[in-house]
């Protein structure tokens, strides 16, 4: 186990004021319709980049022509259709295998899923992305946990967010520990005590739905690998608060 900086151990035996914690209750989702209305599960969206990326090819292509770069254009070219042919063979594969894999997620999802609420986290995760050095971060916290604790975790977490955010030393050296990982226990940072509740990153599809205040996680052995789908809030309703 790590060692965390900001003493987070101590600040969860001294936090002793806990406000509330908004925690709605999840939109049904158990039985499979009700999944398809509410849960988020990405497409194969790596299609649709694929022919993006094959636009840009025939400038490529025309420029080389011009410029008579002749075996440029014909690599181009091919490069060009093995793309479009992969691209839509990942379409038609997800038109035809989509209700086969929701209905796996769906299966998945009763056999292990844990219904969480989000919260947007005050200390924000080292980035995944070029350009950027950090990416907002969500608590999660499982529904299957009392209120006292959901109200204990989110008091100890805020605490320990600003003893870190108060200095950059200490920020750096969290950063330094969460490295590359998308999603970190709680339990990892102040103990036994904040198990059910973890830090993440949110994806792509997260994004799309940033407003929801629910998620469903699907923990895989390997955590990394663990999925977490958004769930669709009802028109109206935003991210929970305080």
């Amino acid at each position: 186990m790590p060692e965390w900086p900001g003493e987070p151990h101590r600040l969860w035996n001294e936090v002793l004021e806990t406000p509330h914690v908004s925690r709605p209750p999840l939109p049904p989702w158990e039985t499979y319709d009700e999944f398809l209305e509410h849960a988020h599960v990405s497409r194969l969206w790596t299609a649709g980049a694929g022919i993006l990326f094959v636009a840009v090819i025939p400038g490529v292509v025309a420029w080389s022509l011009r410029n008579e770069l002749w075996l440029i254009a014909v690599i181009c070219a091919a490069i060009a259709a093995v793309m479009v042919v992969g691209a839509l063979s990942m379409m038609v594969w997800d038109l035809i295998g989509r209700g086969f894999r929701l209905r796996r997620m769906h299966r998945r999802a009763l056999a292990d899923g844990i219904a969480a609420n989000a919260y947007p986290a005050p200390l924000w995760m080292p980035s995944h992305s070029e350009g950027r050095a950090t990416d907002p971060a969500y608590l999660l916290i499982s529904t299957r946990l009392s209120d006292y604790t959901a109200d204990r975790i989110h008091a100890v977490f805020g605490a320990w967010a600003r003893v870190l955010l108060d200095d950059k030393d200490q920020k750096h050296a969290a950063w330094e520990i969460m490295g590359r990982r998308k999603i970190i226990p709680l339990e990892e940072i102040f103990g036994p005590g904040a198990t059910g509740a973890w830090l993440a990153q949110p994806t792509i599809d997260e994004l799309d739905h940033e407003s929801s205040p629910w998620r469903i996680i699907m923990p895989h052995k390997q955590l990394e690998l663990s999925t977490i789908l958004p769930v669709a809030a009802p028109e109206g309703t935003g991210s929970t608060t305080r």
